[in-house]
């Protein structure tokens, strides 16, 4: 059985589309050495959002540290991945970032700010986690 350590580092918006509400977001996590995980999607939904993106870190992490041996035993090919500090509460702080993320846009578009204008507020966005 093989551990992974990784600690969850920065959520930053790398893009906005005012026309499609689509948001091109980077987690920046580190197992040893830092490493990103590029997504674009929908903030509909920020808490239904964070958590997909925390099962994508689980998913990622698993696939990078498998190690294949035949001659291993069947516990060998496991990997365990362990993300450092409360998981419900870097959840609940990710949710919250796309949340207000959200609020700028819906309040943009109240403003009937131009697409440039909200793609200018809302890009380069990013919590330490």
């Amino acid at each position: 059985m093989h551990t992974v350590d990784v600690t969850l580092k920065r959520v930053e918006i790398l893009s906005f589309d005012a026309r499609t509400k689509q948001v091109g977001f980077r987690l920046i996590l580190n197992d040893g050495k830092d490493k990103a995980i590029q997504r674009q999607d929908d903030v509909d939904d920020p808490q239904d959002l964070a958590s997909g993106l925390f099962q994508d870190v689980r998913k990622k992490m698993k696939e990078l540290h498998r190690s294949h041996s035949i001659d291993d035993g069947p516990l060998e090919g496991v990997t365990m991945v362990r993300i450092k500090g409360d998981e419900e509460l870097l959840i609940e702080r990710i949710g919250k970032f796309f949340a207000t993320v959200k609020e700028k846009m819906r309040n943009g578009q109240m403003r009937k700010l131009s697409y440039y204008d909200l793609e200018r507020q809302i890009i380069g966005l990013k919590t330490d986690l």
